[in-house]
Parts: C-alpha cells; structure tokens; sequence
C-alpha cells in the first residue's frame, strides 16, 4: 500500500499531457479516458502500464465502453 501514492502521483504526472488520462485508480487498476481520434489502445495501454509498473505490476486492459465525451477503459494491475 506503501507504493501506491507515489505511483499515483506519477500517474497522474504522466496523464496530464495530451493524450489518454488516468481518472480513476486504486491498488487494484483504474480507468483510463481518451478520444478515439487523438489515442490508440497502443498510447492507453502505455499510460496502464506506467500506473502499474509503479506498484510493481502489469496492466491488463478491460473492455473500452463508450463515455459522455470520451471512451473509457478499465484496467488491472495483474503480477
């Protein structure tokens, strides 16, 4: 539990640039959110994976579901 607020500071460093965004998370995974047409599975998987390298883990995407304004795609952190 100890490595989860520094992974999610650094998470959320990392989704502030343009591109998919981290919203969502815990020690488990979290939600990312992007736009079809600025992202690829290839950039949302990065910004999971940055996420959960942080607490020494792996990401595993879920299914994408369509968002108000955004597509959004859960994760979990997997060993």
């Amino acid at each position: 539990m100890k490595g989860v607020a520094p992974a999610a500071a650094l998470a959320l460093s990392l989704a502030a640039c343009a591109g998919p965004s981290l919203d969502a998370f815990n020690d488990r995974g979290g939600v990312v959110s992007y736009h079809i047409v600025n992202s690829s599975t290839a950039d949302v998987l990065a910004v999971a994976e940055r996420y959960c390298a942080g607490i020494g883990r792996k990401a595993k995407l879920g299914t994408p579901a369509m968002g108000m304004t955004s597509m959004n795609v859960s994760f979990e952190c997997v060993e």
